[in-house]
Formats: structure tokens, C-alpha cells, sequence
């Protein structure tokens, strides 16, 4: 029903993979790799002059991909308590550019601990 908007690529596609180690040294280490694909579109950019001018400047977006990636350790303490160091990585090839209407966030990290009791 209705038609999609002009500025919104026809094809995007997200997909996901986790690996946990189960045994071995290793085991509780996991990682979680992402991955987002953002087809060609078309965008406008308006600008506003202060004399109250409007000038709307069709704009090609060129089709991108963004990873991510996040990892974790989770270890019993003292026998019942249980620890979880995470570290997430986002834009992962830091992809900075200019796409019609945004630019990406540059590679971010962020780290926690958890624990459970």
C-alpha cells in the first residue's frame, strides 16, 4: 500500500553471526560479528540561505556497508558468581563518509563488566 519514499534505498540488508567457545582453554570467550548493507539511493540536499532562500540539490548516495563487532568473556568467580567482560567495536573499518543526508559516527568502542550474584 502507497509508495516508498524517495530517499530510502530499495535494497537494505542486516545480518548477524555469533561464535562461543564451549570447552578448551577458551571456553566462555565469544564474539558477535554485524554487518549492514545500504543500496545506492537518491537524496536531496536543501539549503536555506538567510535571505529566506531555498535551494533543493538532488544528491546520488552510492550503496555502503557497515560492521560491527562485539565481544565477551564470561567466567565463574569464586564458584557462584559470575563475571562478563564485554567490548563492543561500532563501524569497524571506520567509515566516515558523507551519504546524501549523514555521515557515519566514527568507529566507537565501548567496554563493560557485569556481574551476577
Amino acid at each position: 500500500m502507497g509508495t516508498n519514499p524517495d530517499d530510502l534505498a530499495k535494497d537494505n540488508i542486516t545480518g548477524f553471526m555469533r561464535y562461543e567457545f564451549k570447552r578448551g582453554k577458551l571456553k566462555g570467550l565469544w564474539f558477535f560479528l554485524g554487518g549492514r548493507y545500504y543500496g545506492s539511493r537518491e537524496s536531496e540536499t536543501v539549503t536555506i540561505a538567510t535571505s529566506g532562500d531555498v535551494t533543493v540539490t538532488p544528491v546520488h548516495v552510492n550503496s555502503h556497508t557497515v560492521y560491527d563487532l562485539n565481544s565477551g568473556y564470561r567466567m565463574k568467580t569464586f564458584g557462584r558468581y559470575e563475571v562478563e567482560f564485554l567490548l563492543n567495536i561500532a563501524n569497524l573499518a571506520n567509515n566516515t563518509k558523507y551519504y546524501g543526508s549523514y555521515w557515519w559516527t566514527p568507529r566507537t568502542y565501548r567496554g563493560s563488566v557485569s556481574l551476577k550474584f
